[in-house]
């Protein structure tokens, strides 16, 4: 019974996530993108060339051995005390209270609305892990997915643009903050503050490097 009940209080709080999305609070949509000076960007997925140096820093560090929800755990266990939150992690059917979890390559629904994989990057995906905001999803989400076809740098521009072409109704997150790391990307999305904190927590990862951060 209480498993079952974790079950529906999990999937309430994906759902409210999902509806944040799909439909609006009192009819009132909103259509992002339509003024640019709305979106404040630090730093972009450079797609012109640039500095080829720069650009292959991470693709040089080793992560054969790591999986996405490894990748994850470092960044959480960074974190001070007073900087985490009540969480949970991976699918619902296997979900880990109060840390990351491994998400199934099979559960799309999360994987496209609640931890806004794009399809193409799915497509590549070999693991995945998530931890989510117990109060909503768009209060905070932070994904890792490790990669076979397509580099993190590649997925990370698909997942920019994924996230900024996104049309959040209520609970609108205020920005995606998207790191490389080898054949791994990570994100984070939702309030700014939380964002932040948590992605500074790659410091745990020697050669990560963050390539977006941009508010929505």
């Amino acid at each position: 019974m209480k498993k079952n009940m974790k079950k529906l209080a999990l999937a309430g709080i994906l759902m409210a996530g999902s509806m944040a999305i799909m439909v609006g609070c009192n009819n009132n949509e909103n259509t992002n993108n339509d003024n640019d000076s709305n979106v404040s960007t630090e730093v972009e997925v450079n797609t012109d060339g640039g500095n080829e140096d720069e650009q292959n820093t991470s693709t040089d560090v080793n992560t054969e051995d790591m999986s996405a929800v490894t990748v994850l755990d470092n960044i959480w266990n960074e974190l001070a005390e007073d900087s985490k939150f009540p969480c949970f992690g991976g699918s619902i059917e296997n979900s880990v209270d109060g840390a990351p979890g491994e998400v199934a390559l099979t559960d799309e629904n999360m994987l496209t609305n609640t931890l806004l994989v794009p399809a193409d990057v799915q497509g590549s995906a070999t693991s995945v892990a998530s931890l989510v905001h117990m109060m909503n999803s768009n209060t905070f989400t932070g994904v890792s997915v490790k990669l076979n076809g397509m580099t993190a740098s590649d997925a990370a521009d698909k997942i920019k643009d994924g996230f900024m072409n996104t049309q959040f109704v209520c609970g609108i997150p205020e920005k995606i903050v998207i790191a490389v790391y080898g054949d791994i990307v990570v994100y984070a999305y939702g309030d700014g503050m939380i964002v932040d904190d948590f992605m500074g927590g790659i410091s745990a990862l020697n050669g990560a490097e963050i390539v977006v951060d941009q508010n929505y």
